[in-house]
């Protein structure tokens, strides 16, 4: 277990029923990627699935001058925060609420409009 894994298990069985676990995914399952726009910046999202269709994992990957970004770096950061979270049992819409919102309601962020186009698909 990295590091990273390591503190967020920590953070969450804290707040977690004592029974609950973090819910590995399949070696082989199903994955879906679209891409997506937001102000004007392209990426791609890959979505990976459990045996009953829930999302378990998200990859997001920059498209363009902005391939090795630091913008690109930490939404590839977030992706694997949204990853881990599902699998410790995170509803994706309880992090679409965490997240930063216009006034009218639609995403402030490219992490924002990612986990609206997850909660889309399931």
């Amino acid at each position: 277990m990295s590091e990273a894994e390591a503190l967020i298990s920590a953070v969450l069985s804290s707040r977690l029923p004592a029974d609950a676990g973090r819910a590995n995914l399949p070696n082989r399952r199903a994955v879906e990627t679209i891409t997506l726009t937001h102000d004007g910046f392209t990426f791609h999202l890959s979505t990976g699935y459990y045996e009953d269709g829930g999302v378990g994992e998200a990859f997001v990957h920059a498209e363009g001058r902005n391939v090795n970004s630091m913008l690109a770096n930490l939404l590839k950061d977030a992706a694997i925060i949204v990853s881990l979270a599902r699998q410790w049992g995170v509803p994706v819409d309880k992090m679409r609420e965490g997240v930063l919102r216009d006034e009218d309601g639609s995403p402030a962020t490219i992490i924002g409009c990612a986990l609206d186009a997850i909660r889309r698909e399931t």
